[in-house]
């Protein structure tokens, strides 16, 4: 009996939110305090009051007025979940209502059509009294709406705010009524104790004291100040323990009659229900509630109690059972497999005979020595595997976890989700990265409250070009990206945000490296700069301007439009945006340290920089002209016309007219750079080539490949990174 769609009015954060088409595992995806943990919050809400089977009764929440909406006490909640119906279930309704309604035996046909069935949960106060309630049942499904619930089929009950309120009273009298007849009950067992309180010496201090001895023959237990004052009443009119024992039957005979009375009690108005209005509640009403309220249900939090005592005596108790033994071998190998650890448990040494419990042990070691990592997953482990329940509501599994072990962890639920239901809450990446689209939900906090989204093939998801590593939690967990070459430039742009303090997490910022601007294009690309703009995403390219020409520059830009900010780097490659003396000569001083070797100074190492810039003109010069005659020529094109042989001699002479310009180019080329040469050396020359170059002169490696570029960054001052570079930063980070 799953939960196939859920809808949430005026719950904690939510507004309005609805989540459908659920399936067996289900992922909320969003930021801290978008409302994830309130949308698992209300499904248990509703599970639990459907298991006490009564349409009204108490909130038990400690303070409900703070779980409405914006603190609105006069808007009131509203919680619908739709159920799948199994025909078992179906049968059996119909069969109640048949017995129930003999004369609607037709009527009660219809809803064998049906496979769904929606429970309308709502929370209101009145009299400064909280409490929820039932207000609609219906076989049928819930109604596609912008606003509000609205449930589409076959109405079985419909309850108001009103009726509802003097139905949670009557609850309220028969909880008071049936715990007082329990505490009575148990009295007659103290005779000892009564039998002093009617000795002839006592009985003048009794009735000087009643309201005393009473809370002394109630030894701590709680009952009606109505009861409470019969109970006196009793006291003073017994003479014996017999006597009192006869008064205290009566009572209990009291108030049985009074739970028999407020079992048949009519509400003041009608309600309706599947046969017409009525005043009591059906017994199909407490059936399917009993129903549905008792599927087995685990709410993980994101502060899970440690395994201790409790799965220990699980674990023993399996060992010594009837087919234990087979069930025990399948969670240690489940665990075993996970975690690479084995558990097993025992009974202490110290205690045997003594009843004192079992210890757990992993790998030999107890439990409570092992790391929380191993202890948070065998947490969710054995609650699954021992309390088998059917639907699983997990908060934050990742925490404490290394992230081998979150695939791992995911894995296993994906696994488990084949015979139980499960919604998860995650802020985990490699969670996000490692599932389907199938049933992930961005949950995002808005002016309007909590809002839900589907991600599905509906809404472009799975357009994203995954192979180019674009990762999905890269679409759904950030409101801002910035595309960049590759981890190098990610390295130093994030340190230079470091040095000019801006902060990218509170911009809920990432880098997206696109492994090269030869990706560019597929990055780029119509279908994927349209999901991210329907996402509200703000997007930036940052790219190395290389050989570039302006004409290709402009090409690039286009190729974005308005969906998308190019910026091309004024330097070659963002390593010519690290040629500043100062921090070179400190980056090699570092490097020196484990050598012993002659740091430079800051003026030999800014003379050997202007060096090696001016010394590369003629690689500047070839790199251009192999980027202007050394493009690749595509004989095959989508939309490319003629026969094979007239694409050959169109790609020959292509190659021939490069040839044939061959000197002209170089001429052309070498005109340009050595116009400005030796004032644009140090922009338009390859950065990590001049650095390396120049540390060699003084003993040491700059090597780009191995996180180089970023322990130079570090180096520089606020005043050191070129404007280009910082105005970036400030705008993507600006909130």
């Amino acid at each position: 009996m799953k939960v196939q769609a859920l809808k949430i009015n005026g719950y904690k954060s939510i507004d309005n939110a609805e989540i459908s088409n659920c399936g067996n595992l289900n992922i909320f995806i969003g930021k801290n305090n978008a409302g994830k943990s309130n949308i698992l919050s209300a499904i248990e809400l509703v599970q639990n009051h459907l298991s006490n089977a009564v349409i009204a009764s108490k909130w038990s929440s400690i303070r409900p007025q703070d779980e409405f909406y914006n603190r609105d006490l006069n808007r009131g909640i509203r919680i619908a979940i739709q159920f799948e119906m199994p025909i078992s279930v179906n049968d059996d309704l119909r069969n109640v209502l048949q017995h129930s309604y003999p004369n609607m035996e037709r009527a009660a046909q219809e809803l064998e059509k049906s496979d769904s069935i929606v429970f309308v949960i709502s929370g209101s106060r009145i009299r400064n009294e909280s409490f929820l309630f039932v207000e609609q049942i219906v076989v049928g499904k819930i109604a596609d709406s912008e606003q509000g619930i609205e449930v589409n089929g076959i109405n079985l009950l419909t309850v108001s705010r009103t009726v509802a309120y003097e139905l949670f009273k009557i609850q309220e009298s028969l909880t008071l009524f049936r715990s007082d007849v329990t505490v009575l009950t148990k009295m007659p067992s103290r005779t000892r104790e009564f039998s002093y309180l009617f000795s002839s010496n006592n009985k003048e201090t009794l009735k000087n004291n009643t309201a005393a001895y009473v809370n002394n023959i109630l030894n701590g237990a709680q009952v009606s100040a109505d009861t409470r004052q019969e109970l006196q009443t009793a006291i003073l009119s017994a003479d014996s323990t017999d006597d009192f024992i006869k008064s205290l039957d009566g009572i209990v005979s009291s108030l049985r009659a009074k739970i028999e009375d407020s079992l048949k009690k009519e509400t003041s108005r009608a309600f309706t229900t599947f046969a017409g209005e009525t005043r009591i509640q059906p017994d199909y009403v407490g059936f399917l509630m009993g129903r549905y309220g008792s599927i087995p249900l685990l709410h993980l939090r994101e502060t899970k109690s440690p395994i201790g005592r409790d799965e220990a005596e699980a674990l023993l108790r399996l060992k010594i059972t009837r087919g234990g033994p087979e069930r025990l071998k399948i969670v240690q190998n489940t665990v075993q497999s996970l975690l690479g650890v084995e558990v097993d448990a025992f009974q202490p040494e110290d205690a045997i005979g003594r009843n004192q419990g079992a210890e757990m042990d992993v790998d030999q070691f107890l439990a409570e020595a092992n790391g929380a990592g191993v202890r948070e997953a065998l947490r969710l482990i054995l609650d699954l595997e021992l309390k088998q329940p059917s639907l699983v509501l997990v908060e934050e599994p990742e925490v404490h976890l290394h992230p081998g072990l979150e695939y791992a962890m995911y894995s296993y639920l994906s696994d488990k989700s084949a015979s139980q239901q499960i919604f998860v809450t995650t802020h985990s990446t490699n969670f996000i990265d490692s599932v389907s689209f199938q049933n992930i939900y961005l949950v995002s906090r808005e002016q309007g409250g909590t809002k839900v989204s589907i991600m599905d093939e509906t809404n472009g998801a799975l357009k994203i070009p995954a192979s180019l590593g674009l990762k999905l939690s890269t679409v759904f967990m950030y409101d801002r990206l910035l595309f960049v070459e590759g981890p190098s430039d990610e390295a130093v742009l994030r340190e230079f945000s470091r040095i000019l303090n801006l902060d990218l997490a509170r911009a809920n910022m990432n880098f997206v490296q696109m492994g090269g601007v030869t990706n560019f294009a597929h990055y780029a690309a119509e279908g994927t700069l349209s999901l991210l703009s329907r996402r509200n995403l703000k997007i930036w390219f940052l790219t190395d301007r290389d050989e570039r020409s302006d004409s290709e520059v402009q090409a690039m830009a286009q190729k974005l439009g308005a969906n998308a900010h190019l910026v091309i780097n004024d330097s070659r490659d963002l390593e010519n945006n690290l040629l500043n003396p100062e921090a070179i000569q400190k980056f090699i001083s570092k490097k020196l340290e484990a050598t012993s070797g002659n740091v430079p100074t800051i003026e030999e190492v800014s003379q050997e920089l202007t060096s090696v810039a001016l010394s590369l003109k003629d690689d500047v010069i070839t790199r251009r002209l192999n980027s202007k005659l050394l493009k690749p020529i595509y004989l095959q094109k989508r939309n490319q016309k003629g026969t094979l042989e007239e694409r050959l001699k169109e790609g020959i002479n292509e190659l021939q007219n490069r040839l044939d310009s061959l000197d002209t180019s170089q001429a052309e080329i070498k005109k340009s750079v050595e116009e400005h040469w030796d004032k644009n050396a140090k922009d338009v020359a390859p950065g990590a080539e001049i650095l390396d170059k120049c540390c060699q002169k003084f003993g040491v490696r700059f090597q780009k490949d191995s996180g180089d570029s970023a322990k130079l960054a570090s180096y520089m001052s606020a005043n050191d990174i070129p404007r280009q570079i910082t105005e970036l930063l400030k705008t993507v980070s600006c909130l």
